[in-house]
């Protein structure tokens, strides 16, 4: 007798997953790191396609194909957006250059940035105060707005693109002068300028730049400070926004606390470069590492009871103490502002092993990670 051969059960066919573009100008390295948090943020939720350049008609092929499910990126015009959602294209603005009116922006605290730029400019001393901008960028107009609102009013700006026109800007200001540039490029041009104005820097002038480009310093001969922007947590803040859009909401990434920018100070903005303040500056601005107290001693060309006496004079507390206050703040505040994992947390406060990091802010707050992270 003849078998019937057994039927099997067909397995279920494998649901694909959405496909997301990144669009970016060019691949910058804020721009990979936004791509980093986008690709964690999506991991295992989207296929995830990076494009760049003349990106507009790619995506609009892949929109009437019906290939695309959502977009993250810095459009410049409502319009544009509008005719891609109509096709069924889920958007993010990453907005840096432009704020769209049709989609969630996801964007950094721009004016945050600029009071703190202030702050620490009147405390360096100078008597004047200056904000050079990018024309026509949302980033700019909220970084200048924030400086001037610190500072309890108007303060002169000027929009600048060239060497020249810094040149000409800075000629017509007083000594000394606390200069914000809305990017590091724009601060590399003002150090050139104040250069060729036989300007000292930062004596004549103190400059703040944005983006924490490190080759705007080398181009600039000066060690720029500047605020080092919080792309990774913005990349997933906006693909965290996208996932939402895509299931028919409002979801965390559109509601999350704006991320602030942390400030590295550095040679162009010091005007009182003494040993200790030198330390200070130092520590601030490379808390991500595996700072000791010898390596405050040698930035500070001082002795370890040198600078341990200097600092309690200053400010009440010792090299030690002052580092692990600074990792403190920086590990509550990403805590509380963002959903950075653990480990990323760790290494910004410059810790390579999660667990010793978790050990040091058990001590500090009475918490694990974890659980200030739910509290807070």
């Amino acid at each position: 007798m003849r078998k019937t051969p057994r039927k099997t059960a067909r397995e279920p066919r494998r649901a694909r997953r959405p496909v997301v573009a990144a669009a970016f100008p060019s691949l910058t390295e804020t721009e990979l790191s936004l791509l980093d948090g986008i690709r964690e943020r999506l991991a295992g939720r989207a296929e995830v396609l990076v494009l760049t350049g003349g990106y507009e008609g790619v995506l609009r092929q892949l929109a009437g194909m019906g290939e695309l499910a959502g977009v993250v990126g810095d459009f410049v015009s409502d319009t544009w957006l509008r005719s891609l959602c109509a096709q069924g294209v889920k958007a993010v603005q990453l907005a840096h250059c432009s704020r769209m009116e049709t989609v969630v922006n996801i964007a950094p605290d721009f004016a945050a940035m600029g009071r703190d730029a202030a702050r620490v400019l009147r405390a360096n001393g100078v008597r004047a105060f200056a904000f050079a901008g990018v024309p026509g960028q949302y980033a700019s107009r909220e970084l200048g707005e924030g400086f001037a609102a610190a500072l309890g009013g108007p303060v002169t700006s000027a929009t600048v693109a060239t060497l020249a026109q810094m040149r000409e800007f800075l000629h017509s200001q007083p000594r000394p002068l606390g200069l914000l540039a809305a990017s590091d490029r724009v601060a590399r041009l003002a150090v050139q300028a104040a250069r060729e104005l036989r300007w000292g820097v930062p004596g004549d002038v103190a400059v703040i730049g944005v983006g924490n480009a490190r080759l705007e310093s080398l181009y600039a001969g000066v060690s720029l400070s500047s605020f080092e922007l919080p792309s990774r947590e913005l990349g997933r803040q906006a693909a965290a926004a996208l996932l939402a859009a895509l299931e028919g909401g409002r979801g965390q990434g559109a509601d999350a606390p704006r991320p602030v920018g942390v400030l590295h100070e550095r040679e162009s903005s010091l005007r009182y470069p003494s040993g200790l303040e030198r330390a200070l500056s130092y520590a601030r601005g490379n808390i991500d590492q595996p700072l000791q107290v010898g390596d405050l001693c040698r930035v500070a060309g001082m002795s370890r009871r040198s600078l341990e006496m200097a600092m309690q004079s200053a400010l009440g507390t010792s090299p030690l103490a002052y580092l692990q206050a600074l990792r403190s703040e920086r590990a509550r505040t990403l805590l509380r502002t963002t959903r950075t994992g653990i480990r990323v947390v760790a290494q910004a406060c410059g810790y390579a092993e999660p667990s010793v990091f978790s050990s040091a802010f058990r001590r500090w707050t009475g918490l694990s990670p974890s659980e200030y992270r739910k509290a807070n």
